[in-house]
């Protein structure tokens, strides 16, 4: 048995989220998908772990993967061969061959996640799906703002749902920024772990802040009030990418578009 890391990309709007659901077998999901692919291949049952189990609509360019395999299959001809039985919304980037006791969600260090925000006066025809469209200007430097305010060690409770059996809500947010091209605002939130739907309560939050709904001077108190009432609203899952997921850290690396070696949406 060998173990092989996949890096893969999808766009979310058709699935029902990565994690296959068993007692809704008819249910579409990636690591389904995946796993009926690797059975035409290889001939074999295989199990994908993935490093992050995204929602029902959210989308991935950097999603990581790994499974066994007996298959003599060499390592970088997966991406190829998968790519040939894969849906076209699917697609494996990479292939490595790794140690036995390589975990994707254990071993991971930084995940960086992106939420697209289009501001254009009506939805952009090509982009919709893949974006939350706000027709309206949103104050860009409060937002900026507000998000420098979050990075750092805090207790997250307030931006995690309410019903959650987590009992550590604590995470270290390295970077948040607010980027903006024309009429899309990005969200770059880069940490060492997040919470259910963390990034998109974040999202949420910020956009009430960009329409001046919420103040600079709210965040302190929402992080401190620990209570998911005092945050915004979650953001659709469609306007979430999760861009990366790192096995060692560089700090230079965090949210910085010119480390990726894949093809970035909106550029």
């Amino acid at each position: 048995m060998r173990m092989v890391k996949l890096t893969i990309g999808y766009l979310g709007e058709s699935y029902n989220g990565w994690q296959i659901q068993p007692e809704y077998p008819h249910v579409k999901t990636i690591q389904n998908e995946l796993q009926k692919a690797l059975k035409i291949l290889t001939k074999e049952d295989i199990k994908v772990l993935g490093a992050g189990r995204t929602d029902a609509g959210v989308s991935a360019l950097g999603q990581v993967a790994s499974f066994y395999t007996k298959s003599s299959i060499p390592h970088d001809r997966y991406p190829t061969a998968l790519n040939g039985i894969l849906p076209e919304d699917i697609v494996v980037y990479k292939a490595e061959a790794v140690q036995n006791d390589f975990h994707p969600i254990k071993d991971a260090k930084g995940k960086w996640y992106r939420y697209h925000i289009y501001t254009g006066g009506f939805p952009h025809i090509f982009y919709n799906k893949m974006s939350h469209h706000i027709p309206h200007k949103l104050d860009i430097q409060v937002m900026s703002e507000a998000a420098s305010l979050l990075q750092g060690e805090h207790d997250f409770r307030s931006f995690c749902v309410a019903k959650t059996s987590k009992k550590d809500f604590v995470r270290n947010i390295k970077r948040c920024q607010i980027t903006v091209q024309k009429s899309f605002v990005f969200l770059d939130i880069y940490g060492d772990g997040f919470l259910y739907n963390m990034v998109r309560i974040i999202a949420g939050t910020l956009i009430l802040i960009g329409k001046g709904k919420l103040s600079l001077l709210d965040i302190p108190e929402i992080i401190d009030a620990k209570d998911r009432a005092m945050a915004g609203p979650t953001a659709p899952a469609k306007g979430l990418c999760l861009v990366r997921v790192d096995y060692e850290i560089k700090e230079n690396l965090f949210c910085n578009v010119e480390s990726l070696d894949m093809p970035l949406l909106f550029y």
